[in-house]
């Protein structure tokens, strides 16, 4: 048999002397008779027909998983194909990226396809409003947004400043103040914005570049005007400097129309120019939209003093508008809206009268007159460069005017009246004299004696002297008394009904 011989020869090889026989293996006696014979030919038929089976379903399951890993590696590798597509939201644009290069042009909302993962991808940058705030940065560091600002000091309870754990800004005098402030952007350039942040630093390079706004600003800005501009309450404080959130997608006009609504001041327009700069400088394709101080304090120590004097500023700024509304009441009442546009008109022409420009004193008086006499109103009057929308005459003037008006008229009616009267009298004389003057002497005489002052005494005819000594009748007198008193209260009122409407 072959497989003995091999493994006689083998162990033939292995001694040290090949020709020497091999010893046989001693056999036991059987102690009995067998009771089954097994036939060496059919038992390795049997076992070759098992050998081939195993083979048989061995070589079936590895092709079963040959072909497994094929599609396996087939999928892989198309998943591997398509792992560079991606989903653009609405509110983002896209760039695609290809070994590192940021390629032309920019994707808009939708899904694209890239390179796979490691030779390229798309990177989305989101469009929306980024808004965060600034509430401790400048402000003491045991500052509680949650209490009143009045009733903190710091650790050690003295109301000191300490450098390196206290924030403050500086203003142009070199004084300390206090303050918090919110600001908005967005990404309008999201290559430059792709090349030039890295998005885990985004929030710390905004912040860095507000706050060396405010610091600049600041420095620039006399305390007085920082804490006139009525942020000082304790309840416009930012409460916390964690970001707000995201917003809508409104961009730079909505943005303005908003702060225009707000009435931005100069300091917050300085503050998103001096950002914006820092931007353009850096290439960071970011826009800063607004930048809003929601307090500005002094030191805590000396808040108190510093609103003291604020206060009693405000009060005298209140007392000023006051009187000056005062004052425009007054002159509206004298004159109505046609006030400014004569006192412009009397101040003109008195200055080109000590000019001794005559024509042009002459010019400014027919206005003058235009006015007064209300040729002007409800229109539009422009003297010197200033124009004086709807002057209307009103007031005291307007009636003393139109008093001198309606005199005027009177007196001319009267004088034509007169004077008819005086040609037909002077007819009458004419004619006859004597008579006439007869006549208006008698009626004279009567107006006289009608006059309730006039007291009349009948004397004989045959009376050649008469001598009376007597008083003014006492029920005559009272009488007149009386409405003497009735006219001077009647025009009494009048006056103060006229000075008070």
């Amino acid at each position: 048999m072959n497989d003995e011989t091999n493994n006689t020869n083998d162990f033939e090889g292995a001694g040290p002397d090949e020709s020497a026989p091999v010893e046989a293996m001693p056999v036991e006696t059987p102690r009995r008779a067998a009771s089954l014979t097994l036939r060496e030919d059919d038992f390795k038929t049997d076992r070759a027909a098992s050998m081939e089976a195993a083979n048989q379903s061995l070589a079936d399951a590895l092709g079963i998983a040959y072909r497994g890993v094929q599609i396996v590696m087939v999928l892989l590798f198309a998943g591997f194909l398509f792992s560079g597509f991606q989903q653009v939201d609405q509110s983002e644009e896209g760039l695609r990226v290809r070994f590192g290069a940021v390629q032309e042009g920019t994707l808009q909302p939708g899904g694209h396809l890239s390179w796979p993962k490691g030779f390229g991808e798309i990177v989305r940058v989101s469009r929306t409003q980024q808004q965060y705030q600034l509430s401790r940065d400048f402000m003491p560091a045991s500052y509680d947004p949650s209490r009143d600002i009045d009733s903190q000091l710091n650790s050690s309870g003295t109301g000191n400043l300490r450098p390196g754990a206290d924030g403050s800004l500086i203003t142009a005098e070199g004084q300390i103040v206090h303050a918090q402030a919110a600001f908005t952007y967005r990404r309008d350039d999201i290559r430059s914005y792709a090349e030039n942040v890295w998005p885990e630093d985004e929030e710390k390079i905004a912040k860095a570049m507000v706050r060396r706004a405010m610091v600049v600003a600041f420095a620039s800005t006399p305390i007085d005007d920082l804490l006139t501009r009525g942020t000082i309450a304790p309840d416009a404080a930012v409460p916390s400097d964690e970001p707000v959130g995201e917003g809508g997608e409104g961009g730079a006009d909505e943005t303005e129309a908003a702060s225009s609504a707000m009435g931005v001041s100069s300091l917050e327009g300085r503050l998103r120019q001096i950002v914006n700069e820092q931007i353009a400088d850096a290439n960071y394709g970011m826009t800063m939209d607004s930048v809003s101080i929601g307090l500005i304090t002094p030191p805590v120590r000396l808040r108190r003093d510093y609103q003291a004097a604020l206060s009693a500023e405000s009060q005298t700024r209140a007392e000023r508008e006051t009187a000056r509304g005062e004052a425009r009441r007054m002159v509206n009442g004298v004159a109505g809206t046609a006030a400014e546009p004569l006192l412009a008109l009397l101040d003109e022409f008195e200055r080109r009268t000590d000019l001794g420009d005559q024509s042009g004193s002459l010019e400014i008086l027919d206005e003058i007159y235009a006015v007064l006499d209300g040729d002007r109103d409800g229109a539009n009057v422009t003297i010197l460069g200033t124009t004086y929308n709807d002057v209307t005459m009103a007031g005291e003037a307007a009636e003393i005017v139109g008093d001198a008006l309606r005199r005027s008229r009177t007196m001319g009616d009267t004088a034509r009246r007169e004077a008819l009267a005086f040609r037909a009298k002077l007819e009458q004389y004419n004619a006859n004299p004597r008579a006439f003057i007869v006549r208006e002497w008698t009626e004279a005489m009567d107006g006289f004696l009608a006059l309730k002052s006039v007291q009349t005494y009948l004397v004989p005819p045959d009376v050649t002297e008469v001598e009376l000594m007597i008083n003014n009748d006492p029920e005559i007198s009272r009488a007149l008394q009386r409405e003497e008193n009735t006219r001077l209260l009647q025009q009494n009122a009048r006056a103060r009904m006229g000075g008070g409407g």
